[in-house]
């Protein structure tokens, strides 16, 4: 069967998701409206959710409105500037205390330069878990 630019792409992307889902933090990628586009192995383990149930969701979806806001704010700037990096503290659910993670993340673009999104990586940097 002929290679076609699909298949190319198709190609691409697989070895995109191999490569960030063997990485031991989380990669997000979202939308101008802060919509998640893509989140790799790592962030769903630490949300304890599947890929298929953050796609498409906001931070308002998923957090309390204060944790959200934080998250949107982050993103906006990061929508503004093109980068952003900050401490985070974040909620864990049954682990009995916020953790706290260390956000980077930069402005995404299409091929001619245009803003759709963003795209950040974040690793938890609390006490012990180095």
């Amino acid at each position: 069967m002929p290679d076609t630019q699909s298949d190319s792409l198709l190609d691409v992307l697989a070895a995109y998701r191999s490569l960030s889902d063997a990485l031991p933090l989380s990669v997000l990628f979202k939308d101008t409206a802060g919509r998640r586009t893509f989140a790799n192995r790592h962030y769903c383990e630490m949300h304890r959710v599947a890929p298929e149930a953050v796609i498409g969701k906001t931070d308002f979806d998923l957090f309390s409105s204060e944790y959200a806001q934080v998250f949107r704010s982050g993103d906006e700037r990061t929508l503004r500037t093109g980068y952003y990096a900050q401490h985070e503290r974040f909620p864990t659910e049954n682990r009995g205390e916020d953790r706290l993670i260390y956000v980077v993340k930069r402005r995404t673009c299409d091929s001619s330069g245009k803003s759709t999104g963003t795209h950040g990586i974040c690793f938890d940097v609390s006490k012990g878990s180095m």
